[in-house]
């Protein structure tokens, strides 16, 4: 499991140091785990799984396809998620924040459509 986990850190660009916080975990464990000198506990297998949409299947035995397939659904509020913890206060999750915090069937909503179709109108007289 030690490769796979390491693996699953390098596929993912990050160093130990941001694949534990990402985790809940210390660097030197994150170290331990990818030299095999410590195992994970079941709930750490479960959140490297759940926070990189991994199989636990295979992230155990290496048995099957090391990725989950998901709907364009599930990735975007996988992307949404991922940004909301590594980049809390991020423009891109501020601006998602406080349009979750809309009235799905409010007014505002048709507002904010208005104006998108406004600037993708202007923006296909540029092109």
């Amino acid at each position: 499991m030690k490769d796979r986990i390491k693996q699953i850190r390098k596929s993912a660009g990050l160093t130990q140091t941001a694949f534990g916080e990402r985790l809940g975990l210390s660097m030197n464990y994150v170290y331990l785990m990818e030299t095999g000198r410590k195992n994970p506990s079941q709930a750490t297998v479960r959140e490297i799984c759940r926070q990189f949409s991994v199989r636990e299947d295979w992230l155990r035995t290496g048995a099957g396809e090391p990725y989950r397939d998901l709907t364009p659904a599930m990735e975007a509020a996988d992307k949404v998620r991922r940004l909301m913890v590594d980049a809390p206060t991020s423009t891109p999750a501020v601006v998602i924040s406080t349009l979750l915090e809309l009235d799905p069937m409010g007014a505002e909503w048709e507002a904010i459509g208005t104006v998108l179709n406004r600037i993708l109108d202007k923006n296909s007289q540029f092109k």
